[in-house]
């Protein structure tokens, strides 16, 4: 019962007590903080910081603002380098699907032909198949 008693007495004890001097030059006591003590405080805070050297409240959350700008660009970078390095990788993986396609093509006995400039189906003969071959299999080489 006394140990109740004894908390119940300090909490009033330990409420915070603030003064302060209102527009017309009274003082008041209070438990609660004043209605103008934010403002205040960025007042006196800004003179304070200027004369000790220091950046003021607004300087801090400009360099918050410019920081989490930077952050973001960083990160919008690294993901547009990502994207890239994934597109590069998926048109590569193409062309060696492709070029392997152009070997097994042209190594499977099936005759070969292209279009001359009248639309004209014209065969390929063995001396253009073995350089369409050595072109084919470069390609793998260079994509796979």
């Amino acid at each position: 019962m006394c140990a109740g008693l004894l908390c119940g007495l300090s909490t009033p004890a330990a409420a915070q007590l603030y003064k302060w001097v209102d527009a017309n030059g009274q003082t008041h006591y209070s438990d609660k903080v004043p209605p103008d003590a934010k403002a205040r405080a960025q007042q006196m805070e800004a003179p304070a910081a200027a004369a000790a050297g220091q950046p003021s409240a607004s300087d801090w959350q400009a360099r918050d603002n410019e920081f989490r700008k930077r952050q973001a660009e960083r990160e919008n970078n690294e993901s547009l380098a990502a994207a890239k390095k994934k597109q590069d990788a998926d048109k590569r993986a193409q062309a060696c699907q492709d070029a392997r396609h152009s070997v097994s093509d042209i190594q499977g006995g099936v005759r070969l032909y292209r279009y001359n400039d009248q639309g004209e189906r014209v065969f390929i003969d063995d001396n253009e198949r073995a350089t369409l071959l050595q072109k084919s299999q470069q390609s793998v080489a260079n994509n796979c």
